[in-house]
């Protein structure tokens, strides 16, 4: 039980950075890419620092938004998110 919540966590780490290298790659601060997205840059930035999980809501304005993620995205979600 315990080693699933770890690779859980683990897998949300991943995905999270997959988002962060975009938002580096396109030069935004943490409030310009979370209005990209359409979330509050708050939740945004709780997310990024693993405070708050990335909900199925934001993966999906992720996806809306760069649509070239959303491979990653289904990849992350089919392995057991």
């Amino acid at each position: 039980m315990k080693d699933d919540i770890v690779q859980e966590i683990i897998k949300e780490q991943d995905i999270v950075q997959e988002i962060i290298k975009e938002q580096d790659w396109r030069g935004l601060n943490n409030t310009q890419f979370a209005r990209l997205i359409g979330i509050d840059p708050s939740a945004w930035c709780r997310i990024k620092k693993g405070q708050r999980r990335p909900t199925l809501d934001f993966l999906k304005a992720v996806i809306q938004k760069l649509p070239h993620l959303q491979l990653v995205i289904f990849n992350y979600m089919a392995k057991g998110k």
